[in-house]
Formats: C-alpha cells, structure tokens, sequence
C-alpha cells in the first residue's frame, strides 16, 4: 500500500490516475456538487463556520428604522413591521435588533444560519472553471460581496471543513474504484 505524507498528495496520486483513465471532469463535478451542498447545509442548518465553531451571535444592537424601512423593507411586509413594533414596544425611530427582525419574520433565531431571504445561498452554485477542474462560488457579485462581509466579519465560513474534507475524499475515492472495476 502506498503512503501519502498528506491529503493533498493523496488527491493529486488519485487526480492522476484519473487523468489516466480519462473521466476527470465528472469526478470533479460530482465533488463540487456534494462540497456545495455540505457547506450550505452546516452554514444553514447548524450556523457553523469551517472550523466547525457557530458563526457567531446576533447583535443585541437597536436598529434605525429609517435603515429597516430601507435595507429589509423589500423583506419584512408593513403588516410584518407593525406587529413587531406593538409587541417589542418598538417606535418609529428604533427597531429592536436584527434578532428580534428575524423573529417578527418566524425565522429561526438560534444560531446565525447567514439565510434571511435565501438569495445567497441560491447563488452559491458549483461551475466548471476549465475542462479538468470545477469550483464553487456565488454565480451573483452581490451574493458574493455579502458573503465576502460575513467572513471578514466571522472568519472562514465558505471553505470545506475537515470533516467535509474526509467526506469528499470517500467521495474520491467511491467514485475512482467504481471507474477501475
């Protein structure tokens, strides 16, 4: 059995068996594809960065209504709104913290999960970079500056984590002893 000093020399021993046999282009989507889906699901289902810590908490901030009106008034109806502010005894002025925006919607507010209306996540697409290699991104300059703030802001969100790392290499793995019988 050959031994690898690391995962990279490993993927790349495998990336050129591959090559050998000619069928590298559908191993790297389907490894773009289930690493897509990976991150969505930690990032919006348990709120984890890469490193698999929460993203963070929400901030206990009161927001100005003017920037609510503005920024969320596509999000939240005025119905939405109003209901929120006679229940938290908010004013035309102030509105609670983004929490408390998030729960006036009924959406979770447990963990930071980066989804309010779901776009960016809808954005985030594998695609093929060149004819041997596929990556994944925010097909939308917007999703992709709105992501790139929530990792300046908390650190390494949209990376694989090790565990998706081990899972993309039994990925890896799967898909090249199925190609070799």
């Amino acid at each position: 059995m050959q031994v690898f000093n690391s995962t990279s020399d490993l993927f790349k021993n495998h990336l050129g068996q591959l090559k050998a046999i000619g069928d590298v282009n559908r191993v790297l989507r389907e490894l773009a594809i289930d690493g897509a889906a990976a991150v969505a699901k930690r990032v919006q289902n348990d709120g984890q960065k890469a490193d698999g810590s929460q993203i963070g908490e929400y901030s206990t901030k009161t927001l100005a209504f003017g920037k609510i009106t503005g920024k969320f008034g596509s999000i939240a109806n005025k119905k939405q709104m109003s209901k929120r502010m006679k229940a938290f005894g908010d004013t035309d002025e102030f509105y609670g913290g983004y929490k408390e925006f998030r729960q006036s919607l009924g959406l979770q507010t447990d963990f930071i999960d980066l989804t309010l209306t779901g776009a960016m996540f809808g954005d985030w697409i594998p695609s093929p970079l060149d004819d041997n290699s596929w990556g994944v991104g925010f097909k939308n300059a917007e999703s992709a500056k709105i992501a790139g703030y929530h990792e300046k802001r908390f650190g390494p969100i949209f990376a694989l984590s090790k565990e998706e790392e081990e899972q993309a290499m039994q990925i890896l793995n799967r898909i090249i002893n199925q190609i070799l019988k």
